[in-house]
């Protein structure tokens, strides 16, 4: 379970009629490797009008989507705030945590195999990159090159702005 009390959903239209939320409006990428075709499994928060939400897809890759924090509306906030994530991240990630930017929105890398788990290793951990769109804090989760993840970014921010 990716959040508590998330209920989980075989398909996005199962999930979205069972919500208040408008999910079929949530950002979403539309991408060889992930995309509405691909979902596998659909996670959202119980008991909210505007609830987090995972999308799993069949490649592995996953979304999470949580409405984004105000100040995170604005781009230079955004970029500000995650620049002091990439500082904070450098001692676990081997430094190569970084700000780029993508379709013109700023969001933070984590490369695939480069941030550390709980016992010190990095083997195996997944690449990430956290962006704003729609109004979302937008989180892509896969194994997958910078190239893949920004390629899933844009894909995302290019079908919901």
């Amino acid at each position: 379970m990716p959040f508590v009390d998330a209920k989980e959903f075989d398909s996005l239209s199962e999930a979205d009629a069972a919500t208040p939320a408008d999910l079929s409006a949530y950002p979403r990428p539309q991408d060889p490797s992930a995309s509405d075709a691909t979902i596998t499994r659909v996670w959202v928060q119980a008991g909210s009008s505007s609830p987090a939400v995972e999308i799993d897809y069949a490649s592995g890759t996953f979304l999470r989507s949580a409405p984004s924090d105000k100040e995170m509306l604005d781009q230079g906030a955004a970029r500000d705030r995650y620049e002091e994530m990439a500082k904070e991240f450098s001692s676990s990630s081997k430094g190569e945590a970084r700000v780029v930017t993508v379709a013109g929105v700023p969001a933070f890398l984590v490369p695939d195999d480069e941030s550390t788990w709980v016992d010190g290793s990095t083997e195996g951990t997944p690449g990430l990159i956290e962006f704003v769109a729609g109004g979302q804090d937008v989180n892509l989760v896969a194994h997958a090159s910078d190239e893949e993840l920004l390629q899933l970014a844009t894909s995302t921010i290019q079908k919901n702005g």
